[in-house]
């Protein structure tokens, strides 16, 4: 559910700013400074939708 909170302000301030993406990045850190990944993907068409981001960052968790 945090993810998803994160990215609707994510592509709240993209459309705000008339901004578009194709880009997606997650980041996860277990403890401080050590432990964690960092996983992205570069999508095939720019958008600002949590829609249409949100599939595409649970698949970076998998």
């Amino acid at each position: 559910m945090v993810i998803l909170e994160l990215l609707d302000e994510v592509c709240y301030r993209l459309r705000r700013a008339n901004q578009h993406g194709r880009r997606v990045g997650l980041g996860v850190t277990y403890e401080r400074m050590e432990g964690g990944f960092w996983k992205a993907k570069t999508l095939s068409r720019h958008t600002n939708s949590p829609e249409e981001l949100y599939p595409e960052l649970l698949a970076l968790l998998e």
